[in-house]
């Protein structure tokens, strides 16, 4: 059965977990393969069952299965649907569980899809903007999502017009964070980093369409000693703009 999902022969696949599930409910991947044989399904009604029999049944990957239809019903662009099933994960998870964080921001991802079908509704933008800001500021947090919600908060406060705090938040984001040896990072440091560097990105852009060639080579400058993935890149930018604009310290 992984052979072929891997292979991307899912309705092959498929047949293969929904009988490991049905034949052999003691082997050890009995509670794991209906999770499979979910994300063997095509898209649509088939998928929506599929996950519904997990997130409402007895398998201990409810809430998981709950999560996984929402995502579902918003690549059917079922916005409605899909922010009511994350609100039934975020009222079920623990506070610090991942998919309570994941679920904040997926309703807030929701809300700008939506706003992004109907061309661009500011008061869609200004809900997935609050709800981002809602899990940017949750204490309990890891960087990883206070950094991420708070920069798609700028990105749908900067599509309604609100720059100047979009930029607010691209710069705190970049200030707040540490410079860590990227040798030692970890898989969800490295992750958080790409986000800091997005925004430090961000401000930058925002600063060289304000023509502020002084701010935006400082924001360069401090991107470049966080030794993230694109310290290089950002090292040069500053380099760049620094003999353009014969801005010099």
């Amino acid at each position: 059965a992984r052979q072929l999902f891997e292979a991307n022969r899912i309705d092959e696949a498929r047949v293969l977990f929904e009988k490991i599930a049905r034949d052999f409910p003691d082997s050890p991947f009995a509670e794991l393969a209906p999770i499979f044989a979910a994300r063997s399904s095509r898209p649509g009604d088939e998928a929506i069952l599929a996950w519904k029999t997990i997130a409402y049944g007895a398998s201990p990957f409810a809430a998981q299965g709950l999560h996984e239809l929402g995502l579902t019903f918003m690549q059917l662009d079922r916005f409605d649907e899909a922010r009511g099933v994350f609100s039934e994960v975020i009222e079920q998870t623990q506070a610090d569980d991942p998919l309570h964080f994941a679920s904040i921001a997926d309703t807030g991802y929701a809300y700008y899809l939506e706003a992004l079908a109907k061309g661009q509704d500011e008061s869609l933008l200004i809900k997935a903007a609050e709800t981002f800001s809602t899990l940017s500021r949750k204490p309990n947090a890891p960087d990883y999502w206070k950094y991420s919600a708070a920069l798609r908060r700028a990105r749908c406060l900067e599509a309604v017009g609100n720059q100047e705090v979009a930029l607010e938040i691209y710069r705190s984001i970049v200030s707040s964070s540490s410079t860590t040896d990227p040798t030692v990072l970890s898989q969800n440091e490295v992750r958080t980093e790409e986000w800091v560097f997005s925004a430090g990105f961000f401000a930058i852009q925002i600063l060289q369409e304000n023509r502020d060639w002084r701010a935006a080579i400082k924001m360069a400058d401090e991107l470049s000693r966080k030794n993230g993935p694109r310290a290089i890149e950002v090292s040069e930018l500053a380099e760049q703009m620094r003999l353009k604009h014969w801005v010099w310290d």
